[in-house]
């Protein structure tokens, strides 16, 4: 059958329908890449949106990191881990002093106590003090536990301890502690480096 047999209406029909299919087919080449690439793109919006929720979570967490440093500085300067003095002789000096304070607190006597220097330890200066003292075995063990319990934090090195003369009477009598020795030790404290400050 040609066209020219159907009817003026059935060709208009047919023309619209093949017009359509034509509207159609063209319609669905340009959507097809359009449909592919907003799908690529909605992908990627689906990955970076995961990627946001990330980095929001390690920024939260950052946050809380530095809050707990900030807690953590604080604490450490009120307890006073460092020996306080930006200089090598304010800090010995402090060191003496706070040597000193607790040997005759417990009821030792200081014979010498001489400073050794200082040297870089990791980032913090380290601060080493000799000391010479005279006292009894339990007054001894009493100095070394508050050193090392309070701070500043202090390390003790190099226990030297020898007996004085005359001191096995007091031993056979039953007290260690009215046995008088003579104990030679370092000290070590640490101040801040200059880093650090």
């Amino acid at each position: 059958m040609r066209i020219e047999q159907y009817s003026l209406r059935a060709q208009r029909i047919t023309a619209l329908a093949l017009l359509a299919l034509v509207l159609a087919a063209g319609i669905g080449l340009l959507a097809g890449p359009y449909l592919a690439v907003a799908g690529s793109y909605e992908h990627r919006l689906g990955r970076l949106t995961e990627k946001l929720q990330r980095y929001r979570v390690i920024v939260q967490q950052g946050d809380g990191a530095r809050e707990q440093q900030r807690v953590l500085t604080r604490l450490e300067r009120s307890h006073g881990y460092y020996l306080s003095g930006d200089k090598p002789t304010l800090a010995a000096a402090e060191l003496q002093r706070r040597v000193k304070q607790v040997i005759e607190q417990q009821g030792g006597t200081v014979v010498s106590s001489q400073v050794l220097g200082e040297k870089d330890e990791g980032g913090l200066r380290q601060l080493a003090l000799r000391v010479t003292m005279r006292t009894g075995i339990e007054t001894f063990a009493r100095v070394l536990h508050t050193l090392e319990a309070q701070p500043p934090v202090l390390v003790l090195e190099n226990v030297h301890i020898g007996a004085r003369p005359g001191g096995a009477t007091a031993r056979w009598r039953g007290s260690a502690n009215l046995q008088e020795i003579d104990v030679r030790f370092d000290v070590l404290g640490f101040r801040r480096g200059a880093e650090q400050s």
